[in-house]
């Protein structure tokens, strides 16, 4: 089984050219990657698989579960990867526009702002 470095790069619309200027990984290694002319050291095999957002195992093609995204813990953890990466996917998750923009934002809210979302979350759900 050969790593998933293309399918994923390609899933994601990303020319060689785009990833080699966004990781600083020249493009003619990412091009023998892909092609398993050569294999990525740790440190790149960690740097892509923080880029695509996906596990280690599943990029370098030792787990074949379709199911690659990485678990999220909580909303800080997934609104820090929204806010990397405006085309992150969530398992089993579809958000709504404003969802995705509230979750990739909620980072920047202050402790006040963040209390009255809660507050107003807290009223919709008492009244359901």
């Amino acid at each position: 089984m050969g790593n998933n470095l293309r399918f994923v790069r390609k899933e994601n619309g990303l020319t060689l050219d785009q990833v080699s200027s966004d990781t600083g990984i020249p493009r003619a290694n990412l091009s023998r990657y892909e092609k398993g002319i050569s294999d990525p050291k740790i440190d790149t095999w960690v740097t892509l698989a923080d880029y695509y957002h996906a596990t280690l195992n599943w990029l370098a093609g030792l787990d074949s579960d379709e199911n690659h995204l990485p678990y999220i813990e909580n909303i800080s953890d997934l609104a820090e990867k929204l806010s990397d990466n405006n085309n992150v996917e969530i398992r089993h998750t579809i958000l709504s526009e404003d969802e995705y923009y509230i979750l990739k934002n909620i980072h920047s809210l202050n402790k006040d702002q963040l209390k009255e979302i809660k507050d107003i979350v807290s009223k919709d759900v008492a009244n359901h």
